[in-house]
């Protein structure tokens, strides 16, 4: 039995599938484009006991609980930061709540003692064996698997070589959101504040460890837009123009935009494929179902 395994995505699933695939056994390999490990991202709530027992039985919640923001307050102004609506931090936290990066790099390591990481990679061809998967990748040399898993997200490319076009299994719902870092020169408080009008919403909140940072996040309703997903200059453009003319804070919210060196942007899309296996090569997280930001 061949027991080497390959995840394309290093991003949560990923990760997380290795940690678990190297516990009973397996010999997994992570390929991921990205240079490196990625920051950044949003919250994440973990809710219920299934949550927290999964957590336990990884061994994790001990360091999550240390990781935690605390939850996240939220209030709406209006143009001219008049507030008009405060929402405490309990009601949108879960039991935990952490940020995506730290959550990723806590996952990470926790699979390094008997997971192969590739970066800087991507599988270009799959081809089914009588013993396997043969991998043909952009860079490293052609491999065989026994199974192959793609935990690439929304835009999964491992879905894409093995099931079809994107356009087959994923649906636009409507809108766009983008998220980035910014120094937090104006005093904002932790949580976040946000200015929403029809088809635009712009908020902005400190940094729960570092109140000298803040972290700025945009939605924009739109048709589907065709754009290089590896342009974030473009992206910004993109963004810059939706929200071009509104108030409050946002023209210099927008001006921390054009300097931030790392930009978050995607279509808020539903990915719904009917079967998640196909021979050799499964799907997991995002990349097979769900509605999805990024």
């Amino acid at each position: 039995m061949n027991r080497n395994v390959l995840i394309s995505g290093a991003s949560i699933a990923g990760p997380a599938l290795a940690y678990w695939l190297g516990r009973h056994g397996f010999n997994p390999t992570v390929v991921e484009l990205a240079p490196a490990l990625r920051g950044g991202g949003q919250a994440v709530d973990f809710r219920g006991d299934t949550h927290l027992t999964v957590l336990e039985r990884m061994g994790l919640l001990p360091e999550l609980r240390g990781m935690q923001t605390g939850g996240s307050p939220m209030s709406f102004v209006d143009e001219s930061g008049r507030t008009l609506l405060h929402l405490p931090a309990e009601f949108a936290g879960g039991a935990i709540e952490v940020l995506r990066g730290d959550l990723a790099q806590l996952l990470y390591e926790r699979s390094l003692d008997h997971t192969e990481y590739l970066f800087g990679d991507s599988i270009t061809g799959l081809t089914e064996t009588p013993s396997g998967v043969r991998v043909d990748f952009r860079h490293a040399a052609s491999r065989e698997f026994g199974l192959v898993i793609g935990a690439d997200g929304l835009h999964s490319n491992v879905r894409r070589l093995a099931f079809g076009p994107e356009e087959d299994y994923v649906s636009h719902l409507g809108y766009y959101a983008a998220t980035w870092q910014l120094a937090n020169e104006l005093g904002w408080e932790k949580g976040s504040v946000g200015y929403n009008v029809p088809g635009r919403l712009a908020s902005v909140g400190a940094d729960h460890r570092d109140p000298a940072r803040a972290g700025a996040f945009f939605v924009f309703a739109a048709p589907e837009l065709s754009y290089d997903r590896h342009d974030p200059e473009q992206q910004k453009r993109l963004i810059a123009d939706a929200f071009s003319g509104l108030g409050w804070e946002v023209p210099r919210l927008l001006d921390s935009l054009h300097r931030a060196p790392e930009l978050y942007f995607d279509s808020i899309s539903r990915a719904d494929v009917d079967s998640w296996s196909r021979g050799r090569v499964c799907l997991v997280g995002d990349a097979a179902c769900g509605a999805t930001i990024g």
